[in-house]
């Protein structure tokens, strides 16, 4: 059994461009028919560790693709996963009340949560954690009145954003961050099930 260029893309993370770069380099034996690479799934643990060069976006720029300012170009599994990652600063916390500290006015919804109301074929995931947006200067307040702490048992990923940012995101119907960014956070949690979802989210 062989795979194309696209599917190993997608076991590997990478995009289909990466696949080729690395067909090309001889470091991913593949065979050639016409103009189609197959690979065969076996060759692909010669680069399991092989993820996309570059760096992130900075926050401005990341926040004008996901708010649809600014064109962005076409999803892949691999774009989603590394081309946001400077859109925030993150903390893992944890509390004694985290639906109360969802349902904080100041706070925007992202991940998997969010997610089911962009696409129905989503379906619950009680395990999934919650993924907040909330601007800088409401952060600290924030976590002093839900009681939310550090932990590496957390039940909470937080993005604090820039506070022009956290105001555009509060200027737009709803509690649910952007599609885009929801695409980003569940692109994030990895799997193809959820690649799957965050591409259809994306593209919808």
């Amino acid at each position: 059994m062989v795979i194309s260029v696209n599917d190993a893309a997608e076991r590997l993370g990478v995009s289909g461009r990466r696949v080729r770069a690395l067909i090309e380099s001889g470091r991913l034996r593949a065979q050639r028919f016409g103009r189609v690479w197959l690979i065969e799934p076996s060759a692909l643990g010669s680069v399991e560790g092989e993820r996309l060069p570059g760096r992130p976006l900075n926050a401005e720029s990341a926040w004008a693709e996901l708010l649809g300012e600014r064109e962005a170009p076409f999803a892949d599994s691999a774009m989603l996963r590394s081309r946001y990652r400077g859109r925030s600063v993150r903390f893992e916390l944890d509390g004694p009340d985290i639906a109360a500290s969802v349902d904080d006015a100041h706070v925007r919804v992202g991940g998997w949560v969010a997610g089911l109301s962009y696409d129905d074929l989503l379906d619950d995931e009680p395990s999934a954690m919650n993924v907040l947006y909330v601007g800088a200067a409401a952060y600290r307040p924030w976590i002093d009145r839900h009681w939310l702490v550090p932990s590496p048992a957390s039940r909470v990923l937080v993005h604090v954003v820039d506070d022009q940012i956290a105001a555009a995101l509060h200027d737009r119907p709803g509690r649910n961050a952007p599609s885009r960014a929801v695409a980003v956070d569940v692109a994030e949690l990895g799997g193809t099930r959820r690649i799957e979802a965050a591409l259809r989210i994306w593209n919808r």
